[in-house]
């Protein structure tokens, strides 16, 4: 089944409420997708960036197997020069300025009763229409997800590692950049919830430690800088935030709508505000 799917313009609303970029920072298009949807400087140029996750679930994890496996699509769009008000006025862009997509797979191995491990691979192409550059993007990582009960909420402790590489045509390796996240979440019921659909809320915080070749700065690592800050010496940052869904999810078909929230992050002298799409990990 396709899951975390939202629409264009969502993701357009959701960007534009993300924080801008310093604009002096460099940063490499090629790891769009791995930032996700916001706005962001890249190399040197203002861009707006649409993340659409698709996922296809070919072996479920249901309750009586250990792994599971899926097949992901995510289709990344950047738009330059474009302005985050621009959207509220109803003003939507009309060239596409950066484009990239990633299948990949994932396995999910239920390593205990209440502990999900989920390592995958991801291996395609980003573009750069303005410059007319092509790279070869590819990542491997894992993620941890540990779920325990706290009187009346549901708690998660996730972590995740993050090795995420470009390659330009003749060169095996162009710039790369490792993440190491960290964080908890808390759901609770909300109340006056029908038996058939339950809304839930959430709390969570995440850190997250980024690691970085000298030549390249990925976009992953600056959602907003300062102008007394350069993005290259941001090597850590805290998100905290809250998030809205339900039990189980709303769907239509193949359709489902996944949790939305938002979240206040900062660290290095960085801070903003982010609209947050999907699992938090």
């Amino acid at each position: 089944m396709i899951s975390e799917r939202l629409g264009i313009v969502v993701l357009l609303l959701a960007a534009s409420t993300a924080a801008l970029v310093a604009d002096d920072s460099s940063l490499s298009f090629a790891f769009a997708s791995q930032a996700g949807s916001g706005i962001y400087s890249v190399e040197g140029r203002v861009a707006q960036i649409y993340r659409v996750p698709v996922a296809f679930t070919v072996k479920p994890l249901d309750d009586d197997r250990i792994w599971g496996a899926d097949f992901t699509l995510p289709v990344t769009f950047g738009f330059y020069d474009y302005k985050a008000a621009d959207v509220l006025d109803g003003e939507f862009p009309t060239h596409i300025g950066t484009a990239s997509l990633l299948p990949g797979v994932e396995f999910n191995v239920r390593a205990t009763k209440n502990w999900i491990l989920t390592p995958h691979v991801d291996f395609g192409a980003a573009k750069d229409f303005s410059g007319d550059n092509l790279v070869w993007v590819y990542d491997v990582g894992v993620r941890s997800v540990v779920s325990f009960p706290v009187s009346t909420w549901d708690g998660r402790a996730g972590q995740e590692l993050l090795w995420a590489g470009a390659a330009q045509t003749g060169n095996a390796l162009t710039d790369w950049y490792a993440e190491a996240t960290a964080g908890f979440e808390f759901r609770h019921e909300l109340p006056g919830s029908s038996t058939r659909t339950r809304w839930d809320a959430g709390v969570f915080v995440v850190y997250d430690r980024f690691f970085r070749d000298d030549r390249s700065i990925p976009v992953a690592v600056t959602f907003a800088a300062p102008s007394s800050t350069s993005a290259s010496t941001i090597d850590e940052q805290t998100q905290i935030g809250v998030s809205f869904g339900t039990r189980p999810k709303l769907a239509w078909k193949q359709l489902s709508l996944p949790k939305l929230g938002m979240s206040y992050f900062f660290g290095d002298g960085i801070h903003g505000v982010r609209f947050v799409i999907g699992e938090i990990f």
